[in-house]
């Protein structure tokens, strides 16, 4: 029984890492704000500060999501990862959060493996928010 239970927690991780890594991002275009008096020209602003406000949430949930797997917190790495998905971030950080999520579903399912129920407990979460994702449409 534990081999098979093995192999469907296995598969349930790696099945939810290759949807969740190949999914295609959905860009939504805003239109620009007008300019007010108080703002400074275009471009002056880009070239002296880089903007940092758009991967700032999902760079600090990348970091936490990195703590919570060295503290073996599974649930807390996985939930942290599969909500940053929806947070704007770099390319740089999406490639990051790639990186961790195969490292966080290659860990899942060796301390699953060995009995862990955490590990069992954050496998569960990933395979319900793909199946959420799947049952809503999403697109990859």
């Amino acid at each position: 029984m534990k081999p098979v239970l093995t192999l469907l927690a296995a598969l349930a991780v790696g099945g939810s890492l290759v949807l969740i890594g190949c999914s295609k991002k959905e860009e939504t275009s805003t239109p620009p704000a007008e300019p007010t008096a108080a703002a400074p020209a275009p471009g002056v602003a880009d070239e002296k500060e880089p903007d940092r406000t758009a991967g700032e949430s999902a760079g600090t949930a990348l970091a936490e999501a990195r703590q919570a797997m060295q503290k073996s917190d599974y649930e807390t790495a996985a939930d942290l990862l599969l909500r940053a998905e929806a947070a704007p971030m770099t390319e740089q950080q999406a490639f990051a959060r790639i990186d961790q999520m195969r490292e966080l579903s290659k860990r899942i399912a060796d301390a699953a493996a060995s009995g862990d129920p955490k590990a069992m407990r954050a496998a569960e979460l990933m395979k319900r928010y793909q199946a959420m994702r799947t049952a809503a449409g999403t697109p990859r």
